[in-house]
């Protein structure tokens, strides 16, 4: 979105000039990405199989949708709009902001809608050159609101793709088995369980995780590592010899890279099913009450770096030799 200052500018020249065109000028070269970088405002995900309504009105001059593509998928796009628009397809991304908007360079596809009946529509073939993000933009050539019904349907190459977190891979029926987006992997302990199902997401150290939580933050990784008890909590009662063991302790349950040390190392935290994992009882058996056994597991589930405590919500958790 541009300034009211900026938008004031350009209807004066506008009008100055006898033209009534609103937005960018055609053959606006000042970039090669002007018009997907600077002039479009990303309103949600291309869904394809899908209708999509849009409306467009002051001060926004195109919207855009986008959608990741693998390598050689092809799409059809079908564009309908109620005044006369132009309509362009970009991509793979060569990049993102900070709040993870993508940037693009020149268009791949750019198009002009054409009568049909009471409407304007154009319909678009496009095929990915490579895997990516990419972005339908649409916007009306000479007014401010317009409405518009977008359809996407794949042509080719058109397995499902799973999302991060999701179901992928293992032995079950071909219709249930997905292929994740490209910037993940299908994580799972195939060297435990052959063919088992994994989950969309990337394999981490807790080294990396503690490196650089913030890169992981609110992501799916997987760990293979080790549950190991830390320093335990207790009360300070000043218990009487009838009753030794009156104070109560307890002690998370972290994870850890194999020969980690709990007495020099935070660890993550761990939650499973809504709890978080721990040893608690009185102070002399809270080490015999845990969550879970310590020692060697494959760990999968949602990262998170809340108010500074690195913690994994664990999905999948396997013993592992």
């Amino acid at each position: 979105m541009r300034t009211t200052s900026l938008l004031f500018a350009l209807t004066l020249a506008a009008c100055a000039s006898g033209d009534t065109k609103i937005g960018p000028e055609e053959g606006d070269t000042s970039s090669e990405s002007t018009i997907s970088n600077y002039y479009t405002t990303i309103v949600g995900p291309l869904t394809l199989d899908k209708t999509i309504a849009d409306t467009i009105g002051y001060p926004d001059y195109y919207l855009g949708r986008t959608l990741v593509l693998r390598k050689g998928q092809s799409l059809k796009l079908v564009v309908t709009g109620s005044h006369k628009s132009t309509v362009q397809f970009y991509g793979p991304a060569h990049t993102f902001t900070a709040n993870g908007e993508p940037r693009f360079g020149q268009a791949m596809v750019t198009a002009a809608t054409k009568k049909s009946g009471s409407k304007q529509t154009v319909t678009l073939g496009v095929t990915a050159p490579s895997d990516g993000t990419y972005m339908l933009v649409y916007g009306p050539d000479n007014v401010w609101n317009a409405s518009f019904q977008i359809t996407a349907t794949c042509t080719a190459n058109c397995e499902q793709l799973a999302a991060e977190g999701e179901m992928c891979g293992g032995f079950r029926p071909p219709q249930l088995v997905k292929t994740c987006e490209p910037q993940f992997a299908c994580v799972a302990p195939y060297d435990i369980i052959a063919d088992i199902p994994g989950n969309c997401g990337v394999m981490a150290t807790v080294a990396e995780l503690l490196a650089n939580p913030a890169a992981y933050d609110g992501h799916f990784v997987a760990v293979r590592g080790e549950i190991l008890r830390r320093v335990a909590a207790c009360t300070k009662i000043g218990c009487p010899v009838s009753d030794p063991c009156c104070n109560q302790c307890s002690a998370a349950l972290n994870l850890y890279d194999a020969g980690g040390d709990p007495t020099t190392s935070e660890g993550v935290y761990l939650t499973e099913n809504g709890a978080g994992l721990s040893c608690s009882g009185n102070s002399c058996d809270y080490q015999n009450h845990c969550s879970i056994e310590g020692g060697n597991y494959w760990v999968s589930g949602w990262f998170t770096f809340a108010l500074g405590a690195p913690t994994l919500d664990i999905v999948q958790r396997y013993d592992a030799p």
